[in-house]
């Protein structure tokens, strides 16, 4: 081999040589720029200003009862369903908070064998915003609707005489009340709110401003039973309300145990300058006063199961002159994810 074609081959191995090293490294140099796209697409989604979070639940109660002193003997069956969604938008001074509740529960019981009684039945929307000027404390505006999703049924364990103001509308054993979604309850707020206390553990808010409460119900039905005409099952109408007062709300809201436990409690009252029924229901000032009370606790038992608790009053005149007050106690069995906002003022 000449001297020429021996430099020639002598350079290829050494080049051949020195491209080891590179090509063995080049894996590792296309993980560290994998690992780079990955770290700055969790550091853009940190900086999102959006959050997010869903829950959905299922719960089921089975009692049988066969012979036992004092109590009838039969099959009772709960059966419930849940989603709590939120959504919100948190940057600077912007924050814009979304809420959604739905709760379905259905009951059999040895006194109605084979029929399915509506237990609870929750629907409720709330979007508000609130412009943070001086650190917590500025100006807000609030939308908010309730209603119940299904229809509403009376049911009895024997035939009955349905009657509105002495007509009779119908018998049998059961009776058609309300519409899906009627009564509706439309709510809006502007006003201002302070946030004296926030952490994750807790957080305090307190509301005040102006609010109007529209009720649509026309032609809806409620119970007004007396106990005394045993064969018959006394009605009253509804009707359609509109209310504008001074509203104020107060509301505590928190986590404990790193999550694992969550609790929130408010309280609202409407006082109407403002009374589309005034007339119709002859109530006072003090008596025609709106009240909202209600409070959540749940306990995470493990990561798809909780145990969940919800009280709600609520007293609104203008469409019946008593409490509704609904207790749920359920086990919850479920699925649900977060996603967490990049706003600093919210990582705590």
């Amino acid at each position: 081999m000449s001297p020429f074609r021996r430099a020639i081959v002598g350079a290829c191995l050494a080049a051949m040589a020195c491209s080891g090293p590179v090509l063995a490294a080049a894996p590792d140099v296309f993980d560290d720029a994998t690992k780079k796209q990955e770290a700055d697409k969790k550091k853009a989604a940190a900086a999102s200003p959006w959050s997010a979070a869903l829950d959905l639940g299922a719960g089921l109660a089975l009692s049988s009862v066969s012979n036992v002193v004092g109590t009838q003997d039969g099959l009772t069956l709960t059966l419930s369903a849940s989603i709590v969604g939120a959504v919100d938008y948190r940057d600077g001074i912007h924050d814009w908070r979304n809420r959604l509740t739905v709760q379905v529960a259905y009951t059999q019981s040895p006194v109605l064998p084979g029929v399915f009684v509506k237990a609870t039945d929750i629907f409720e929307f709330d979007s508000a915003y609130f412009l943070r000027l001086i650190d917590l404390v500025g100006p807000f505006v609030r939308f908010g609707l309730a209603a119940p999703m299904l229809p509403g049924v009376v049911q009895q364990s024997d035939i009955k005489s349905y009657q509105l103001d002495g007509t009779e509308l119908a018998s049998g054993e059961a009776f058609d009340l309300t519409d899906p979604f009627q009564p509706l309850t439309l709510k809006q707020s502007l006003g201002a709110f302070i946030r004296p206390y926030r952490e994750k553990t807790a957080e305090i808010e307190f509301r005040v401003g102006v609010g109007a409460r529209e009720v649509i119900a026309d032609g809806q039905r409620t119970l007004a039973d007396d106990e005394a005409t045993e064969d018959i099952i006394e009605l009253a109408e509804l009707r359609d309300s509109v209310v504008v007062g001074g509203e104020i709300r107060a509301q505590l809201t928190g986590q404990l145990e790193s999550g694992r436990i969550a609790y929130a409690a408010h309280a609202e009252f409407l006082l109407p300058f403002y009374d589309s029924v005034a007339d119709d229901t002859g109530l006072s000032f003090a008596d025609s006063i709106n009240y909202d009370f209600g409070a959540t606790l749940s306990f995470k038992i493990v990561e798809w199961m909780s145990l969940d608790y919800a009280l709600k009053a609520v007293y609104q005149p203008q469409v019946v002159e008593k409490w509704q007050v609904t207790n749920t106690l359920l086990l919850n069995f479920g699925w649900g994810f977060r996603t967490s906002t990049g706003d600093k003022a919210d990582a705590k």
